[in-house]
């Protein structure tokens, strides 16, 4: 069957995990390390999406925070103050809410979209999941990985009815 006759409602998954804005980074790590899933759609009070975090993105901006490089490394090697303010800045870091991290706002498909443009969206923007949104209210997740599934069971059921033996 045609991904164009596919819709991200066959596959998406209803229990999304999520979380509010003004989530500590460390309840959201928590979170999506507990969850199926690698990421935590982040609502608003009406159920409408704001952001999305994922562990990488939260993962990748705290280190950004943390490990400096060229004249930034540099400049906290000057001095005990300065290894002393950066460590400061750093717990502070961990204090953050997710609204200061997630990637916003987040790009998302309608339950009757096609897995074809869900799958060009993947590709566009390098993403690995996507909120699926209802009037604009979150009703669930479509990720990569199941749409590269349904691409191979589709393609072994197919070798099968050819008599072929999937690979």
């Amino acid at each position: 069957m045609p991904l164009t006759t596919i819709t991200a409602a066959a596959v998406m998954h209803d229990d999304p995990t999520t979380i509010s804005a003004d989530a500590s980074v460390q309840a959201a790590l928590n979170a999506i390390l507990s969850s199926c899933y690698e990421c935590a759609i982040v609502l608003d009070d009406q159920r409408h999406p704001i952001g999305i975090a994922t562990d990488g993105d939260l993962i990748r901006r705290l280190l950004a925070n943390e490990v400096p490089s060229g004249p930034h490394l540099r400049w906290l090697l000057e001095s005990t103050e300065s290894v002393l303010r950066s460590a400061r800045e750093i717990r502070r870091g961990r204090g953050q809410r997710v609204a200061d991290l997630m990637s916003s706002p987040p790009i998302s498909v309608t339950p009757d979209e096609t897995l074809q443009r869900v799958a060009e969206l993947f590709v566009e923007h390098e993403f690995k999941q996507l909120p699926v949104v209802s009037d604009g209210v979150l009703i669930g997740l479509i990720r990569l990985h199941d749409v590269v599934a349904l691409i191979v069971r589709q393609h072994d059921d197919a070798e099968r009815a050819l008599g072929g033996s999937p690979g």
